[in-house]
């Protein structure tokens, strides 16, 4: 709960301060959202599963996106309240926060620990999480600009 609220204490210890040297004399007008208040459509789990790469790797989960590609429809009617669940409480599930680390070779000689690079394997279910919830958020963030850029200007 705590990221749900930092939007809310900084809106209101700019409306509280004021900056000298800016050309804003007012700070911007509080926004009326929440991070709980993002709710996610069973469309939008469906895209979002549509969109996963089909690849056989598979993070701590064991889930590929192949098995959830092969019916969209069903697991976005599974997934939508769990995700919905997961936003009005703002709690991220600790087993979908796991991943793999696999290191992958790059270049070179093999027996050089220098030419390898890390690869962390994610849940299936947390990239469609992100994934919807970046869309949200962008959404989000695209309707509401001006707000947002008189925060980065007063901030500066």
């Amino acid at each position: 709960m705590h990221f749900n609220q930092v939007p809310v204490v900084l809106l209101q210890q700019m409306a509280t301060t004021t900056r000298p040297n800016t050309n804003i004399d007012t700070p911007p007008r509080s926004v009326d959202h929440n991070l709980h208040e993002i709710t996610l459509a069973e469309c939008d789990v469906e895209k979002s599963i549509s969109k996963l790469h089909n690849k056989k790797s598979t993070g701590f989960d064991r889930l590929t996106s192949q098995i959830l590609k092969g019916n969209p429809k069903f697991f976005s009617k599974i997934l939508t309240p769990i995700l919905n669940e997961s936003l009005k409480q703002g709690i991220f599930p600790d087993q979908l926060k796991l991943a793999i680390i696999v290191p992958m070779h790059k270049d070179g000689e093999k027996n050089n620990m220098k030419n390898y690079r890390h690869i962390s394997l994610l849940s299936v279910i947390d990239k469609i999480f992100e994934h919807c919830v970046k869309k949200k958020l962008l959404n989000f963030l695209n309707n509401n600009y001006t707000i947002f850029f008189h925060i980065a200007i007063w901030l500066h």
